[in-house]
């Protein structure tokens, strides 16, 4: 069976593909199945959307790594509607010639896809597969928005797909799915996975925190975009400034709001205290889980995303952020993960929540230690290995 691969290029993968070299960060999801991918089905392909022009045109392949091929085709990022019609007419296009040469069983489209993916199901007799990395909160308000795009989509939704995969990231991803797509559309939801390779490996290991016993260590590990709680972490640690107590901040990540958080926290108290170290390896990030203290994690659309899974496997004292059952997002992740393992905060008035536990925290420091233990006791049964995770999914395709 050969597969085409086609999804919008994510930073993570644009710069390892610029520099020549597959070291590819951000999305494992996606990177990790495209390394399987020759493996389980030869000779598939790849088709990216970019808006890198310097990469159109262009035809990669790693041989030594992964031997797959990766297509880019043009994608228009602006609001005209003309351009992105006639962008979209290209995109089929180019994908039709690509069909054409390489002749695959299937098509595998990322969530921003959609459209296209029911073109090529009407018109080309190729299974369709859809998949969703969670849901959003915009594709949770389709049943209340009245635009024509959300008509629209409402209406796409409707045709039967061959498969769709959504990740449990704690999203609502299932109670969505069952509410919007065709009744007869299979649908499947996977759980992501840990990396056990890189536990604890001494070849990697960075020591990030450089304070005292005194301080509370706090790891912040997150693209730093909307969403992720960024603000509200701000917002606590310029209220802590009164306080008496000590702290050093590690926020590991980068993204578009790091200068607002910058600009946010210069006058702050702490200002010494909090570092900001970026993008890091994954190797350097999966050994910073059991320096710290507390592991922050703000996530609007759920608690089960990759770098809360691997907190989970190092028994981390972690901050979330409580359900949401408007929308069910961690309605599933209250039911593996109990109280007891987590502390979780009242999504209204958060930043002022999320300042008193980490007073409350620094005060009583045996509060950790309960947690931590609470978190060795839990079944991790449900966080598979990567390889596991993305061997059920290939095998769930190799079905169809």
């Amino acid at each position: 069976m050969k597969l085409l691969y086609i999804s919008n290029l994510f930073s993570g993968l644009e710069s390892s593909i610029i520099n020549n070299e597959w070291k590819p960060s951000g999305v494992p999801t996606v990177y990790k199945f495209l390394e399987k991918l020759p493996t389980k089905f030869n000779k598939s392909e790849v088709i990216f959307f970019t808006s890198n022009k310097k990469l159109l045109g262009r035809r990669c392949q790693y041989n030594s790594e992964i031997n797959l091929n990766f297509n880019f085709i043009y994608h228009y990022n602006g609001r005209n509607f003309f351009k992105q019609i006639i962008n979209y007419l290209n995109k089929l296009i180019q994908i039709f010639k690509i069909i054409k040469n390489l002749k695959p069983k299937g098509l595998y489209f990322d969530r921003s896809n959609l459209i296209i993916a029911i073109f090529f199901k009407l018109f080309s007799g190729k299974i369709i597969i859809w998949r969703l990395m969670g849901v959003t909160i915009p594709m949770h308000e389709f049943h209340y928005r009245t635009s024509i795009k959300s008509i629209i989509i409402n209406l796409l939704l409707k045709i039967k797909l061959d498969l769709v995969i959504c990740t449990q990231d704690g999203s609502g991803g299932k109670e969505w799915m069952n509410k919007y797509l065709n009744i007869k559309t299979p649908r499947i939801i996977l759980i992501n996975g840990f990396n056990n390779s890189l536990k604890k490996n001494k070849l990697f290991y960075r020591k990030i925190f450089e304070s005292d016993k005194q301080h509370l260590k706090l790891l912040f590990i997150s693209r730093l975009v909307k969403g992720k709680g960024c603000e509200i972490l701000c917002d606590s640690l310029i209220k802590l400034s009164n306080s008496n107590i000590k702290i050093e901040m590690i926020i590991i990540g980068d993204g578009p709001q790091k200068k607002i958080m910058e600009s946010k926290l210069e006058n702050s108290k702490f200002i010494e205290d909090i570092k900001f170290l970026g993008s890091l390896p994954h190797n350097e990030v999966i050994n910073s889980y059991n320096q710290c203290d507390l592991y922050i994690s703000l996530n609007e659309m759920g608690s089960l995303i990759n770098t809360n899974l691997e907190a989970i496997k190092e028994n981390c004292c972690m901050i979330n952020l409580d359900s949401y059952n408007k929308f069910n997002i961690d309605i599933f992740t209250k039911k593996i993960i109990p109280n007891a393992c987590v502390v979780r905060l009242d999504r209204n008035n958060t930043s002022e929540h999320l300042m008193n536990e980490i007073n409350n925290f620094y005060n009583n420091r045996e509060k950790i230690k309960l947690i931590q233990n609470n978190m060795k006791k839990l079944d991790k049964k449900f966080i598979p290995s990567w390889d596991k995770r993305i061997n059920e999914e290939f095998s769930i395709i190799e079905k169809l």
